[in-house]
């Protein structure tokens, strides 16, 4: 079941990091370090090591994680979602430029399934943006 947390939400992590740096999600639903092209979903609040009963805390870009209705599965953590007609979000765009809503923080394998997604910054998206 899908979740909704405000400003900050705990995850597993992929290797050890320092407090202070960009992450991503990664297709396992644990963070990752954002690279260059990689906006990440927010900045890592405490250094962490790659433990995994370690869970730090990411401080999300914007007001924190929302629950949509998500379509056109499966969909896998960590990817961009984009607005459909439906008022649902998808893993795929239907056309370009298309409005981007955010990162998928969990995956998902059935058409109107209810997931967390941390928001980027509503925004067109065009072969051409950076969030690629």
């Amino acid at each position: 079941m899908a979740t909704q947390n405000d400003f900050t939400r705990s995850f597993q992590v992929n290797a050890a990091m320092s407090a202070g740096l960009r992450v991503t999600v990664s297709s396992n639903g644990k963070i990752g370090l954002a690279s260059a092209s990689d906006p990440g979903i927010g900045v890592l609040q405490e250094d962490c090591t790659s433990n995994s009963y370690e869970n730090p805390k990411v401080r999300f870009y914007g007001t924190g994680s929302v629950t949509i209705s998500g379509t056109g599965a499966p969909a896998t953590a960590g990817n961009l979602v984009f607005a459909v007609v439906t008022g649902q979000i998808a893993p795929t765009q239907a056309s370009t430029p298309q409005w981007v809503i955010g990162r998928l923080l969990e995956s998902y394998t059935v058409n109107g399934s209810k997931v967390e997604v941390a928001p980027i910054g509503v925004a067109p998206f065009s072969t051409a943006n950076l969030l690629q």
